[in-house]
């Protein structure tokens, strides 16, 4: 009969190539933290409801409810894979629906008022800093992405001719490719920032990877 850290680390494998290392590597630590040292070597058969919720209430005692929650979800598709593959007939977590404290979760508040995005864009627009930062806060409301895959933004991934931006899986969450639809104004901004910064790797380098190349120069 397999321990549950077997198929557990099947689950992760199968899955592990569709996700960006950084989310990847926050799963297995998940379980190798969370889960393995109390559970990990109990038949997966035998695993019950109260021991998992045991080892989701550690997680909440630290004060981390939203990893309470995806450790969660996490268990229960890996008690859904063993499944299917035949190790259990039912997942012991669903018994758990409702047993973890709300996580509290805050979302930022979207502009709607006409009158706060003229704010805001007048605010950017006021910015005194480098012309990358600016250029680059000019930019973030045309394309709508996180603000780590717009930092990150490569001049290769830009087809300027065809007003597309295409960002590779390797550094989508999600591990799928994505295609950003580039307005007007957005090909304008970049085109004008693209004398600065079009000879090196990325459209907004740090400051201080241009101030090594303008010495290098």
């Amino acid at each position: 009969m397999p321990i549950l850290s077997k198929p557990s680390r099947e689950w992760y494998g199968s899955h592990e190539c569709r996700w960006a290392d950084s989310y990847s590597d926050h799963i297995i630590r998940r379980f190798e933290r969370d889960i393995f040292p109390w559970i990990g070597n109990k038949p997966i058969k035998k695993v019950s409801p109260a021991e998992i919720l045991a080892c989701l209430k550690r997680i909440e005692a630290r004060g981390t409810r939203e990893t309470a929650h995806r450790v969660y979800q996490n268990i229960g598709w890996v008690f859904r894979h063993a499944a299917v593959t035949g190790r259990v007939i039912h997942d012991p977590s669903a018994a758990l629906k409702g047993a973890l404290l709300p996580t509290n979760e805050k979302h930022l508040a979207s502009i709607t008022d006409p009158k706060e995005l003229g704010e805001l864009l007048r605010a950017i627009d006021a910015y005194s800093g480098s012309h990358t930062v600016r250029t680059a806060l000019r930019l973030a409301p045309y394309v709508s992405v996180r603000p780590v895959e717009l930092r990150a933004a490569e001049w290769s991934e830009f087809q300027l001719d065809i007003q597309e931006w295409r960002i590779p899986e390797s550094r989508m969450k999600m591990r799928v490719p994505h295609i950003v639809p580039l307005s007007a104004q957005a090909i304008a901004l970049l085109r004008d920032i693209q004398p600065t910064t079009g000879n090196g790797k990325y459209v907004f380098p740090s400051p201080r990877t241009m101030s090594l190349k303008a010495h290098a120069d």
